[in-house]
């Protein structure tokens, strides 16, 4: 994706060539014929908060240009160039060439370096939040490591309750024959389901899913979730793909279930607004 302060010039130029003016729809298309290397997925590419990525980015640089003075926001839905922006042009844009960023910045953000930021502050924001997501999901799976067993199994099947399944209820302690709980994929408890909790630290391999599918056949139940701090080792993947009722959960997963489903952690919100083009294009 074109880098923000790459995209500024490029507006300018569309805008003045138009002879001054042109509606927001327009000078984005014609911005994004001037960056020939973004392709299909670029253009349709969105922000976790539903807008188009590069419409944003667009939109931002105009925000900027607007606030040099390089552009005007006198006219309701239309983006017109000032003398100031065709002063700028006619310095800047011989030695214009596009820029690109494939990556996202994730140092300190000093202040007045936005501009050199890979999208605008909401695309910023919407990337920090993803690096704090997978901080979250890493301390939360770091605690799932210091459970007890039991408080481990305590755990699984609050998770279960959270994410939808109804009756769980705990029930392997020492001869517990590989099964660790039961709970059901429907509130009257008809379609049964077994689970297996594993506080472990090395990988869970095949014997222990085919113990597992064993104890299942042997409780006449249908289906089981195999669920462990750890990971599983390729034949153990590959016994229960052959299964064909086996649900295995990492700890990596496990910990993303958590935060997705808001077990051990706290969320905070933030009000953001967000420009409604439309809305300026109508009759106020």
């Amino acid at each position: 994706m074109p880098i923000q302060a790459t995209v500024e010039l490029p507006l300018l130029k569309a805008i003045s060539e138009a002879g001054g003016e042109l509606n927001w729809r327009e000078a984005v298309g014609k911005v994004t014929v001037l960056f020939p290397e973004l392709t299909a997925e670029d253009l349709s590419s969105e922000l976790d908060s539903g807008g188009n990525r590069w419409m944003n980015r667009v939109q931002w640089a105009r925000q900027n240009l607007v606030a040099r003075g390089e552009l005007s926001s006198q006219m309701k839905g239309i983006w017109a160039i000032t003398e100031r922006g065709r002063q700028r042009l006619e310095t800047e844009w011989p030695a214009w060439i596009p820029r690109y960023s494939a990556t996202v910045r994730t140092g300190p953000i000093e202040k007045g370096v936005t501009d050199q930021l890979p999208g605008g502050p909401r695309e910023q924001l919407e990337n920090i939040r993803r690096l704090l997501l997978e901080t979250v999901i890493g301390e939360v799976f770091s605690k799932t490591l210091e459970l007890t067993p039991p408080a481990f199994e305590g755990l699984v099947k609050r998770l279960l309750e959270r994410i939808g399944y109804s009756n769980v209820k705990v029930t392997g302690r020492v001869g517990d024959e590989g099964i660790d709980g039961m709970c059901s994929t429907d509130k009257l408890g008809l379609v049964k389901v077994s689970f297996q909790a594993k506080r472990w630290q090395s990988p869970v391999g095949a014997k222990e899913i085919r113990d597992f599918v064993g104890s299942l056949r042997i409780a006449r139940v249908a289906q089981g979730i195999f669920v462990t701090t750890s990971d599983f080792t390729r034949d153990a993947v590959k016994t229960a793909e052959k299964s064909g009722n086996i649900k295995l959960v990492s700890g990596g997963q496990l910990a993303e279930l958590m935060v997705e489903a808001g077990l051990g952690v706290a969320r905070t919100s933030l009000d953001i607004p967000t420009l409604d083009e439309d809305f300026f294009e109508g009759t106020i």
